[in-house]
């Protein structure tokens, strides 16, 4: 009996634990927008002006949050540090331009991700990091060469 007592605590303090991490990830006015927030945010303006700039009809968000963690992905391919968007439009002599969005305040950058921006760049692509839709927006308009 003392086991099954031990094991309902540890499921009642997962339980708990799981519900203050969700309490705590809730987006509230007034409050840092978290990074799928800010990215989908970013991908909402895109759509909105992607008939106004036609290279932004070439800018897509690279699915690998997370999903390096799992072994079936992995096999497929999917690695750590790789950036969150890419825009595959040359421009300025550069092939391309991935995206790295944080939160405005409290995003870290991994060390996987300052070494895929080396690789990239080494490979005469450009690597960004952008805290929030704004910053990011801003970077791509002027990588276009665009003023709206």
């Amino acid at each position: 009996m003392q086991m099954r007592t031990d094991l309902q605590d540890t499921t009642e303090a997962l339980t708990l634990r799981r519900r203050s991490r969700s309490k705590r990830r809730r987006w509230e006015p007034g409050l840092v927008p978290l990074e799928h927030q800010e990215q989908a945010n970013l991908f909402a303006r895109v759509w909105t002006y992607r008939n106004q700039i036609p290279e932004l009809k070439c800018f897509f968000a690279v699915p690998n949050q997370g999903a390096a963690r799992l072994k079936n992905l992995q096999t497929e391919g999917t690695m750590r540090g790789v950036f969150d968007t890419f825009l595959a439009v040359p421009r300025n002599g550069k092939h391309g331009l991935f995206g790295e969005m944080k939160r405005r305040k409290g995003g870290k950058v991994s060390q996987e991700q300052y070494a895929f921006a080396a690789l990239v760049v080494a490979q005469g692509y450009e690597a960004q990091i952008w805290r929030g839709c704004e910053e990011a927006w801003t970077a791509i308009l002027q990588y276009l060469g665009v003023s709206l």
